[in-house]
């Protein structure tokens, strides 16, 4: 499959732009003046592991470094809150196997996750798309009454997505960081936004949730 590196430090104020122009009328950015709260909030970094980090693999997202640096700023801004990354590991004979004709196993180096990544919380292992599927997600959030869940990380159109709609079913406030999660095209990128900022989801950015953070909300 032909990737494109379609996010970069420099065309982050531009992609903005031509995103919320594409989603303009949808739910999910009517708002867009309206701050993010941090009160009642989580953080979840979705599979931020060296198989999609690292250009060696063929699994690889060249778009990880921007979203690497603006999830370290978001860690940074959830200081003292809850933050959780997903750590996605294959089990054998699953309709993800099936379906990718490989795997990523725990005894694999790219199972790690990212280096690069400032790791400050919870590492929660996951099985399938969605980090609710089959794990205490659910319970762990409503034990520290989280009301407002941010996802970012990888792939935006997989497991962000999947997770995102899950949330959204589980009666969570869900906010997707389009500049923090990332995938292979920007076509699928976009379409994840669209479908998410329809029905499930309030497409936000980085600066956002900075902005918020330093404003003390």
């Amino acid at each position: 499959m032909h990737k494109e590196r379609y996010l970069t430090h420099e065309n982050l104020r531009n992609k903005r732009e031509n995103w919320l122009e594409k989603l303009r009328g949808l739910r999910g950015v009517r708002d867009l003046n309206r701050a993010c709260p941090l009160e009642n909030s989580a953080l979840l970094v979705i599979d931020m592991q060296a198989y999609f980090t690292n250009p060696v693999s063929h699994a690889f997202v060249p778009s990880t470094d921007v979203v690497i640096y603006n999830i370290n700023k978001l860690v940074k801004c959830f200081n003292r809150k809850p933050v959780i990354y997903t750590k996605h590991i294959d089990e054998p004979n699953t309709n993800m196997i099936r379906w990718w004709n490989t795997g990523l196993y725990a005894e694999t180096d790219f199972s790690s996750i990212e280096s690069g990544v400032k790791v400050s919380g919870e590492i929660l292992v996951k099985h399938t798309y969605s980090a609710f599927h089959g794990t205490n997600l659910h319970e762990n959030l409503q034990h520290s009454h989280i009301e407002n869940l941010y996802i970012a990380g990888v792939l935006t159109n997989l497991c962000c997505e999947t997770t995102a709609r899950d949330a959204f079913l589980r009666n969570y406030n869900v906010f997707f960081v389009a500049d923090a999660t990332a995938t292979y095209r920007e076509d699928m990128h976009i379409a994840t936004l669209l479908n998410l900022a329809h029905g499930f989801a309030r497409i936000v950015f980085t600066g956002d949730i900075v902005e918020g953070c330093e404003n003390g909300l």
